[in-house]
């Protein structure tokens, strides 16, 4: 069932989303992981994954490559490399919050304050040319980025966006990629960047199956999940929030149903610590690199 204005988006591609699949007759699986998303005009976007089911390879049409590196005690991004060129990124501790935007060498361009909500910049102090600058982010009740005011209190400009998250309007100019519940837009490719996986606002929908179900399911159909009842963050594997995108979430690209989040936790639980404890002996971010980054900005 499609809600909303979705039904109007699905005209831009050849196809709709439908089913227990990803696209009817788009998805197209090759060796390496690697899947073909046909467009209108017989051209193509190659989507290359690692063993996380991330995205780690863009291929587009006019052949330019966008490529991302993950944090193995994730799924965080540690690398970004797009047509504005390559940023890397330093977390706290627990590799949960964005502290620092770097460029190829590590040199810092911009550090994050950080709030007590999930994905809450307060506030964002970024290299321009020369010169340190500021800009402060504002929310509506979704957690959606509205708009951003500088140092002095004065508008920069405002975002809007329809019911799925695609932006209507933004400010022109602004070095800011936060938006949409507070998640990382992807300008080259369209896609958000919701941790565990990708959303594709244009079709409503994430572009992999969400990843705790896949740890926990032994198939999508008639076989259901298991001992869990399925319900309706079960019966679409690529749904986003219900299909309710007004009322709801989805910070990590898992699970916004509270009820069956629960259940999955309690399931999932000692297996994610046993891999956390297995894998982050080699953090993305040590105490030093962020020592240093922390040097390199001036305190006013």
């Amino acid at each position: 069932m499609i809600q909303g204005n979705l039904a109007l988006k699905l005209e831009e591609f050849e196809d709709s989303y439908c089913g227990l699949h990803l696209l009817d007759d788009r998805e197209q699986s090759f060796p390496d992981n690697i899947i073909q998303f046909p467009l209108k005009n017989n051209t193509y976007s190659a989507y290359e994954h690692d063993y996380q089911n991330l995205i780690k390879k863009i291929i587009f049409p006019d052949a330019s490559v966008n490529a991302f590196n993950y944090c193995r005690c994730g799924p965080v991004r540690r690398m970004k490399q797009d047509s504005t060129g390559t940023t890397k990124y330093l977390y706290d501790f627990d590799e949960t919050y964005l502290l620092y935007d770097c460029d190829e060498s590590w040199n810092v361009k911009a550090q994050y304050t950080l709030g007590l909500g999930i994905d809450e910049i307060i506030s964002k102090k970024y290299l321009d040319g020369v010169t340190w600058k500021k800009i402060y982010y504002h929310y509506d009740g979704l957690g959606s980025v509205v708009a951003l005011t500088d140092e002095n209190g004065d508008l920069i400009g405002r975002y809007v966006y329809d019911s799925f998250g695609n932006i209507v309007s933004e400010p022109v100019g602004v070095d800011n990629r936060y938006t949409y519940t507070g998640r990382e837009y992807d300008k080259d490719s369209g896609l958000y960047y919701y941790r565990a996986r990708y959303y594709d606002a244009k079709v409503g929908r994430f572009t992999t199956v969400d990843p705790l179900l896949s740890m926990i399911c032994s198939g999508y159909g008639g076989g259901g999940c298991g001992v869990i009842t399925p319900t309706a963050s079960f019966e679409h594997p690529y749904v986003y929030c219900l299909n309710n995108p007004v009322n709801y979430k989805d910070p990590t690209g898992e699970f916004v149903d509270p009820v069956t989040a629960a259940i999955i936790l309690l399931i999932v639980i000692a297996i994610a610590y046993a891999n956390y404890l297995a894998v982050c002996s080699d953090p993305c971010s040590t105490p030093e690199d962020i020592q240093r980054a922390h040097d390199a900005i001036p305190t006013k």
